[in-house]
Order: C-alpha cells, then structure tokens, then sequence
C-alpha cells in the first residue's frame, strides 16, 4: 500500500499464515509512513441496511454501525492500522486476520480467536476492537465477484483496496 492508498509491490508483508495455506489468515504488513490508527472490519452478513459492500471496482468508505459494534459473530476479517515503534524506528503496520474455517469453510471460531492467538511482543499495537476505537464497517462481497469463491475468502492484497479515508469516516462517527 503506497500513502495514496493504491496498491504497492510487496516491501515488508509477513505472511504468517496466508489464506491460500490455511485458515484463519494472520498477515502483517510494515509501512514507511504514517496512519490513522483504527480498524476496518468486513462483515459475512449485516442487519444495518447502511453498510455498504466493499469494492472494486471503485473504492468504497466503511460505515461506523452501533448495530454491528455488538456483533461479532458477523466479522469475517479486521485490518488494524497501528504505528508501531521497534529497532528500525516508527512506522505504520497493518495487521490483517481472518475467522477460522475448517476444510469445508464452516466457521470454527470467530476473527477475535485469531487476534487473540497472535497476541504478544513480535506483534506490538495488535488488539481487538475497544469500546473508544475508531472503526468502520463493509459488507464482503458475494460469491464470484472476488475471482475465487466469494464471501469468506478476503485478501486485502488482492481485494480490497482499504484506505484510510475509512478510518477518516469513523474518526467523525465515533468520536
């Protein structure tokens, strides 16, 4: 990810179990340049009509939802944007999990679960979603229109163009 926002060729992501090995997914990405901290969080299914679907082609704003806040059962996949500070200095990183499956992609567990198995010192800034944090909410998008199975299957590299205007959005709508 470039500071635009677009996507960037691969300088610093640490798979640390991507989706195409196994679920759930833990991916951390190291940034050069500063974000606003907070969290996007796509959703299996909503019941506020106000979430939009997540992009592409086009870029879609997360929502702030009182109604999903409470809901995790819902949350599908959370991208927490933090500012870390370890030997190379400050900067931005993105950690990125998923819910875990099992082989035949029925949940076993909430994304929560796969926060709390990365918790530690090699994952500094990582946490699930607080009461006071800025978070946004988008609805994944439907079977076929991710180039693999749809729903459950996100990948922020390839699918989602998640920006921090998303988190400009829950700044104002939390705060």
């Amino acid at each position: 990810m470039n500071a635009d926002g677009s996507l960037a060729d691969d300088h610093g992501t640490l798979n640390v179990t991507p989706e195409a090995q196994s679920r759930p997914e833990f991916t951390v990405t190291d940034l050069n340049f500063a974000v606003q901290t907070g969290y996007v969080i796509l959703l299996d299914q909503t019941i506020d009509p106000n979430i939009p679907v997540a992009g592409p082609p086009h870029g879609v704003a997360g929502v702030y939802s009182a109604v999903e806040r409470d809901r995790p059962q819902d949350w599908s996949d959370i991208a927490q944007f933090v500012m870390v500070t370890d030997s190379t200095g400050t900067h931005a990183r993105v950690y990125w999990a998923s819910d875990p499956e099992d082989a035949s992609k029925g949940d076993t567990g909430n994304v929560l679960d796969t926060i709390d198995a990365n918790l530690g010192a090699s994952n500094p800034g990582l946490a699930a979603p607080g009461p006071d944090d800025k978070v946004v909410f988008l609805l994944e998008r439907g079977s076929g229109n991710s180039g693999d199975a749809g729903a459950g299957e996100s990948n922020p590299a390839n699918k989602y163009p998640l920006r921090q205007r998303h988190l400009q959005l829950a700044q104002r709508s939390t705060r």
